[in-house]
């Protein structure tokens, strides 16, 4: 009997054309801030996922998926109690969540849905990377000609969140890039070096500090899952959990000492007395939190020295502090379970792939810098962010 070849389905390659083309425009959204990354993802997302292959992976990984179902929909629920109401459906935060969250699932799962798929989302990755660093360059070499060409009325400061933000996207995306290419011949490492020093160099740029941290962090984390796959990501998934649980506590005593706040730049000092403000007010709400988007309610003034500002600018620049504000304990003890298990199962399956784990921890790791001091936690970017590195992950799988 002539053993017969197997022959790749249709959709086994298909499944990442979307995603190719997602990455081709991810370089110039990045550039200018990001916000499209959301509609483009569920647009690359609904395209490419394997739907006939899907229920496999649902069956395999059903206890996050429960979990994490579970807390967004609290979230969705919480809007019943929360002085928040949305005027339309632009507002309506946790049916944007709900859709964020299933297209950054099916996102990840289009990158994974077989060895040429992956081989292809991998290549894009790769791309949208090179090309977003390149953009990023010329922004911080020129002073910023794509963004002041596209808001020429725009002042500088203002301005520089667009590509401070696509420096983040780097960050992210820099290290499902390195996760595919470490290990390989002489030109994948001389791009993944050349790669990782372009960041590290614009990780400096355009005011925005958290952006060194996040790289330092990712980088850390990417090092640690290479050599000890399983350890690293199962402890990434735990501590972010506990993070979650801790962070009310640790940021609301660091928001009380005044010796630290003085030591630190005015963008720091007006972030503690934003948290100093929300930390206590979770006590008022204890269990359910105020409701989603309670944040935008809040009609207080902050004040540092000489500078008045709104004392909570949308959301708290804090991800775990808004969740628990906004959600309380439940909230917050469903988000820290669903990273938990998630870690675990992740740890479990990654524990001989070092590539992917590293190219996990990496950009989550990262991502979990920028979202705890930085963003808010329904901000649809950040979510389609974590799309990106979970699916650059998969797609690292050999």
């Amino acid at each position: 009997m002539t053993e017969r070849s197997e022959t790749p389905r249709p959709h086994s390659v298909w499944s990442a054309v979307p995603l190719a083309a997602f990455f081709a425009l991810a370089g110039p959204v990045a550039v200018a801030g990001g916000l499209a990354l959301a509609p483009l993802q569920a647009l690359a997302g609904l395209l490419g996922a394997p739907f006939s292959g899907l229920w496999r992976g649902v069956k395999s990984a059903w206890p996050v998926l429960v979990l994490a179902a579970a807390f967004v929909g609290f979230a969705a629920a919480s809007t019943l109690w929360s002085p928040f109401t949305p005027r339309s459906l632009e507002e309506a935060q946790g049916l944007k969540l709900a859709l964020g969250v299933l297209a950054a699932a099916l996102f990840c799962a289009a990158a994974g849905g077989s060895p040429r798929a992956r081989a292809l989302a991998r290549a894009a990755g790769i791309a949208g990377a090179i090309v977003l660093l390149g953009l990023l360059a010329a922004e911080a070499l020129a002073d910023m000609p794509l963004n002041r060409m596209a808001q020429p009325d725009v002042g500088t400061g203002v301005l520089e969140r667009n590509p401070g933000r696509g420096v983040a996207i780097l960050v992210v995306m820099l290290f499902g890039a390195i996760g595919a290419l470490a290990g390989g011949d002489w030109l994948e490492r001389a791009l993944w070096k050349g790669l990782l020093i372009g960041t590290v160099a614009l990780s400096t740029q355009f005011n925005m500090a958290g952006n060194i941290g996040a790289f330092g962090v990712g980088l850390l984390a990417f090092m640690i899952a290479w050599q000890a796959p399983r350890f690293a990501v199962s402890a990434l998934g735990l501590g972010l959990a506990a993070w979650v649980v801790a962070a009310p506590f640790v940021l609301g005593w660091l928001a009380t000492q005044d010796t630290l706040a003085q030591s630190l730049p005015l963008s720091w000092q007006v972030r503690l007395d934003i948290w100093a403000y929300v930390a206590p007010r979770i006590a008022e709400a204890p269990w359910l939190g105020h409701g989603i988007d309670a944040s935008r309610t809040i009609t207080a003034m902050g004040h540092v020295g000489d500078l008045t500002f709104p004392q909570v600018p949308l959301h708290p620049h804090s991800a775990p502090l808004q969740v628990w504000y906004e959600l309380g304990a439940v909230g917050a003890g469903l988000l820290a379970a669903t990273l938990a298990a998630g870690g675990l199962m992740a740890g479990r399956a990654l524990s001989q792939q070092p590539g992917a784990a590293a190219a996990a921890c990496g950009g989550i790791a990262a991502l979990a810098v920028l979202w705890s001091i930085s963003y808010g936690a329904w901000q649809e970017w950040v979510i389609a962010l974590c799309g990106i590195a979970l699916a650059l992950a998969n797609a690292a799988r050999r």
